[in-house]
């Protein structure tokens, strides 16, 4: 008896849903990136100030 391969099986409701899910997330994740850039907002560096400000101070230096 021969084998079926996965690509000779009907889609069923399931499998649409699932791959309608990953197409979603993937596209979101397009999305978030392409609305970040446009709005020129750059959470990675605005967090290292934070923190940076918040855990180091400023060296004062004495010029003589």
């Amino acid at each position: 008896m021969k084998k079926q391969k996965w690509t000779e099986k009907p889609i069923t409701w399931g499998g649409y849903f699932k791959l309608a899910g990953v197409c979603y997330v993937i596209g979101m994740m397009i999305a978030a990136y392409y609305w970040i850039t446009a709005f020129d907002i750059h959470p990675i560096e605005s967090i290292k100030d934070t923190i940076h400000r918040r855990f180091w101070k400023k060296e004062e230096t004495t010029e003589e």
